[in-house]
């Protein structure tokens, strides 16, 4: 239906790896940290083996904890139709942190079968 928001993940070694590298690198201050460029919902969808339900705005709270649909609080469903992507570029040049796994692969950690 035309909405399809970017999402940004990142494996939970990459998290791993960015932590050291800020403890190694004594950073201070505050830094965004993030994965592979961020990729739309429907794609997320996909590629953990979920289908992508297009739902008009107004009848999304509504369908929450329904039809087999999770129930979220009304603060996590802004969060849903308006994720936070962050540009994560001072950390990069501070550290030299590339991703070692992409989008596609850390979706597949959440594949369902």
């Amino acid at each position: 239906m035309g909405f399809d928001p970017l999402y940004q993940l990142m494996h939970e070694w990459d998290a791993e790896e960015a932590i050291t590298l800020a403890v190694e690198k004594q950073l201070r201050g505050v830094f965004n940290v993030s994965g592979p460029p961020p990729v739309p919902l429907s794609t997320v969808c996909e590629a953990t083996g979920r289908r992508a339900v297009p739902i008009p705005g107004p009848l999304y709270p509504t369908v929450l904890g329904r039809f087999g649909f999770p129930y979220l609080p009304a603060d996590a469903i802004e969060h849903v139709k308006f994720p936070i992507v962050i540009d994560n570029k001072a950390f990069v040049e501070a550290t030299g942190f590339e991703p070692r796994y992409s989008a596609k692969q850390t979706m597949e950690g959440f594949r369902w079968n």
